[in-house]
């Protein structure tokens, strides 16, 4: 029976001596793994000032394997800049890359502490900063001012045959020679009827043509006036202001016209 026991005893001796798995990293006690990640970070900040990089660097990455939800994000921060900020000291800038893109990926607008990080790691660090876009708004330069259409002053749609505008042109020129003659032909034909006797049919035939005598002429003058007012007016108008931007992978153009 004592045989027995003893053998029980041996089948299960291992399964006592084994350290239980209670998620404590290698190289840390159970009272560090207990410890708030603020206060493993400031232990980790004091081991490296005692001279114990080593410690300092475990405690560093036991704040980082935690879950990310589970700590305060800028103590995170501060862990990835610090632990790049060691090996960095420690080997080659190359060896701290790693973690100064983590950093920068989780907070791109992070900034090096100049108290507690050298300037030649703040420098690198900056350098693997993403560089943001160009933003650039260029001043408009108004464009030169053409000169005035004094030759819309001219008849006969002078102005728009110049430009090459033939429909306007002979639209004009049609209209006002079309007003011209109307009118030439009343006046011809009320200059003609004098010495009317007053209270005949003729008097109230006279100042009918005379109305349209009258019509006439005042369209045709303002047909000659209608064209160059117009134009002027066009000319008048401000010029176009125009600005002219640089956006990630595009030019904008922004302006009124």
């Amino acid at each position: 029976m004592s045989v027995v026991l003893l053998a029980s005893l041996a089948a299960v001796a291992p399964a006592w001596a084994a350290e239980p798995d209670d998620g404590t990293p290698p190289g840390l006690t159970a009272a560090d793994a207990d410890r708030s990640a603020a206060e493993e970070l400031e232990a980790a900040r004091r081991a490296y000032a005692q001279g114990q990089p080593g410690r300092a660097r475990e405690l560093l990455q036991a704040i980082l394997d935690r879950d990310p939800d589970d700590i305060d994000r800028r103590v995170r921060h501060d862990a990835l800049a610090d632990l790049g900020d060691l090996i960095y000291s420690e080997g080659t800038p190359s060896d701290a890359e790693p973690f100064f893109r983590a950093l920068l990926d989780e907070d791109p607008d992070y900034v090096m502490d100049p108290l507690r990080h050298p300037a030649a790691v703040t420098r690198y660090f900056d350098s693997l900063r993403p560089r943001r876009p160009l933003d650039v708004t260029l001043v408009p330069t108004p464009a030169p001012r053409a000169p005035p259409p004094w030759l819309a002053l001219a008849p006969g749609g002078v102005y728009y045959f110049a430009k090459g505008e033939v429909g306007p042109g002979l639209a004009v020129a049609g209209a006002q020679a079309a007003l011209l003659v109307a009118n030439l032909a009343l006046y011809t034909e009320i200059s003609g009827m004098e010495d009317i006797p007053r209270g005949s049919a003729e008097v109230a035939q006279w100042r009918n043509l005379r109305l349209a005598t009258d019509l006439t002429a005042g369209a045709f003058y303002v047909s000659l006036v209608l064209p160059p007012a117009i134009e002027f007016g066009r000319w008048g108008v401000e010029n176009p202001r125009v600005g002219v931007g640089i956006a990630p992978g595009a030019i904008t153009v922004r302006g009124t016209f």
